[in-house]
């Protein structure tokens, strides 16, 4: 039986360096469970910030940490260790998620694994269309790019964003119907298997004017049509 010495702390967004208490007991196997930002996560608000140091002053054997959502080993003995959350939220959330598995002998990790835990998957799929003279080929372009997505993911629904990008004389084209283009990657989706849902398609693409290159950066579809979307998405999925 191990003894219980968790405690819970009085942590907030208030931007202090988090503080841990509580001392290793001996003989055993020491893990700490903490919500906090260590120093170094970008794009994460600075809930109970703390530093790497300040975890491995404690002497526990591993850390278990909440709060970023990507897995991610930040230290080794000790384990410091950031295992995401189960199941993506969104397309800021992209790839396998779930939970990290460890083995101890001797009071010591020696074996550590993701455990994938989702039911669906969130992915970005960049479509490189230099050179293509009409959509039929960004179409077999992306088939090429979705399939690849499918195969490394068998079996999982994905929700998909498709970004086109490069030089192409169609730009102007691929921005002028976006609703013809999202149309066609729906198609292409379709085509690969029911398990593909295009959340979104981003035109990235580039044109050359007399030397310089002019970019251009579109979204397709209006706040209302991905409004939409989403709830066709979501009712496709209770079925």
């Amino acid at each position: 039986m191990w003894p219980s010495t968790g405690r819970v702390l009085p942590c907030a967004m208030c931007g202090k360096t988090s503080r841990v208490h509580i001392r290793r007991v001996p003989g055993y196997f020491n893990i700490g469970l903490l919500h906090t930002a260590v120093q170094g996560q970008a794009y994460h608000d600075p809930y109970a910030p703390c530093h790497i140091d300040d975890l491995r002053r404690k002497g526990y054997d591993y850390w278990a940490l909440g709060h970023v959502h990507m897995r991610q080993i930040l230290h080794e003995y000790p384990h410091i260790v950031y295992p995401g959350n189960l199941q993506g939220r969104h397309i800021r959330e992209t790839g396998a998620k779930g939970c990290t598995v460890v083995r101890v002998d001797g009071g010591r990790v020696t074996e550590m694994w993701q455990q994938p835990l989702d039911v669906l998957r969130w992915e970005v799929c960049d479509v490189a269309i230099d050179g293509v003279t009409d959509l039929e080929e960004v179409a077999d372009r992306a088939a090429t790019s979705l399939a690849a997505l499918a195969n490394a993911h068998p079996g999982y629904p994905l929700a998909v964003r498709v970004v086109l990008q490069g030089e192409t004389e169609i730009h102007g084209m691929l921005l002028g119907d976006e609703d013809r283009v999202y149309a066609e990657m729906i198609g292409v989706g379709q085509d690969i298997g029911s398990n593909i849902w295009i959340e979104q398609v981003r035109i990235e693409t580039k044109r050359l004017c007399q030397g310089n290159t002019l970019t251009m950066r579109h979204r397709t579809g209006s706040s209302a049509h991905y409004r939409l979307r989403v709830a066709i998405w979501h009712c496709w999925m209770t079925l």
